[in-house]
């Protein structure tokens, strides 16, 4: 199904340069993050999942310490 929505410019470069860096379509990227929002909602993480202003590339931003079995988990949703 095609939609329309509107992002702001900021957000676009963000998208743009995110789908760049993965080798995907802005429109693959927008879908995996709106789907990663919906699940989140859903159940408990023990980190937040975040995105570098500069690079655009996934950052993980924790309260507590991060195992390398979380980070592999992380890394495995991209």
């Amino acid at each position: 199904m095609r939609t329309t929505i509107d992002l702001p410019e900021s957000d676009h470069a963000l998208f743009r340069a995110l789908a760049r860096a993965r080798g995907v379509s802005l429109s693959s990227v927008i879908i995996d993050l709106c789907a990663l929002g919906l699940r989140s909602g859903s159940e408990e993480q023990p980190y937040k999942q975040c995105f570098s202003s500069i690079t655009g590339l996934p950052t993980i931003s924790s309260a507590k310490p991060v195992t390398t079995a979380q980070i592999a988990d992380f890394l495995n949703e991209f």
